[in-house]
Formats: C-alpha cells, sequence, structure tokens
C-alpha cells in the first residue's frame, strides 16, 4: 500500500468515526484555547503532541524556520477578520507563541555562500533568504517576536512570547518573555 493509500485509508477511519471523537458542536473557526503558534514546517516539530492539543485549540501557522513574515501576519489578521464576522465567534486570540527548535536546517543558510547556491538553484531571493536564516535563536527569535509586537493590528493586551524547541530532549525554553 503506497503512503498516499495509507493516509486516504486513516482519513477515511478518521471521518467514519468523526461524530464519536470531535465535539462538533464547539469547533469553531476561532481557537478554544485562545492560542496562535508560528513554527517550523518541520516535521520533527509537532505542537499538537508537544502542548497536547486537541482539535479546535489552537491556530498553528507552519513556516520554513519558524519564521514570522508580513506576509504570515497579513494572512492570520485576514483569517481573523472572516472569523470575526461569524455570528457564534466569541473567542479571543490571547497568546501568540513564535517557537523555533534547535538542529533547523535555516541555521544552514546563515552561511553566505550556501545561501547563493540555494538561491541559484530555487531562483530564490537573496535579501528575503538571508532575512530567514537564523544565526543565533536568540536573534531570531527577538526579530520575530518584535516584528508581531510592532504590528498594530494585534492589541496591547496579547501577550506574544518566543520559544526555542530542542528536537533532541523534547524540552521547550522561554527565550522571549511577555513585555
Amino acid at each position: 500500500m503506497s503512503q498516499l493509500d495509507q493516509l486516504l485509508d486513516a482519513a477515511s477511519r478518521f471521518a467514519a468515526s468523526f461524530e464519536e471523537t470531535v465535539d462538533v458542536a464547539s469547533l469553531s473557526i476561532s481557537p478554544r484555547r485562545g492560542i496562535v503558534m508560528i513554527t517550523c514546517v518541520d516535521p520533527r516539530v509537532d505542537p499538537t503532541h508537544m502542548f497536547g492539543l486537541e482539535v479546535g485549540d489552537a491556530i498553528v501557522a507552519r513556516t520554513p524556520g519558524g519564521r514570522v513574515s508580513t506576509e504570515l501576519l497579513d494572512d492570520l489578521h485576514t483569517a481573523g477578520a472572516v472569523g470575526a464576522r461569524k455570528p457564534d465567534i466569541k473567542r479571543t486570540v490571547t497568546d501568540l507563541l513564535v517557537i523555533h527548535h534547535t538542529a533547523c536546517g535555516f541555521t544552514a543558510i546563515a552561511d553566505d555562500d550556501l545561501r547563493a547556491e540555494i538561491c541559484a538553484e530555487i531562483g530564490g531571493d537573496p535579501g528575503r533568504m538571508a532575512g530567514l536564516a537564523i544565526g543565533s535563536f536568540e536573534e531570531s527569535l527577538a526579530t520575530d517576536v518584535d516584528l508581531v509586537r510592532a504590528d498594530e493590528r494585534y492589541p496591547d493586551t496579547l501577550t506574544v512570547t518566543g520559544w526555542l524547541y530542542d528536537v533532541a530532549t523534547g524540552g521547550l525554553e522561554m527565550v522571549v518573555g511577555p513585555s
């Protein structure tokens, strides 16, 4: 059985037991626990398992390197604006976590030569890729958290923090605390 066949089989089993396993009535477009997480696309980083989340608990945005961009913030605001127009939405987002992780591939593109090689290979923008590079987790998390905090569309009541997840131990360390 191919990987796709296995996925489709699992999806079919999930759908068959959906009403028994998921409280459909409580699900909405707004996260039940008022949490937004921005983390890496790396499959070793799974916030659902890390934080014991259930379907509907949080919005999880996954980006390469877990890096925050103005485009990502625009997308999150668009989703929030759409959700705010739903009559059943009563929850608000209270916490936004930016989560980077050890052994991230985006530490490699901090090397100028490797970054130039990758940009040439994929036709990427060297300036944009330099902005995504992670030379220091403390710096990348501070930059990303500052980008969120500087966005005037977010209320002052939103708690924004930066975290480093250790893929070898499963440990989580707060690198940038709430302001």
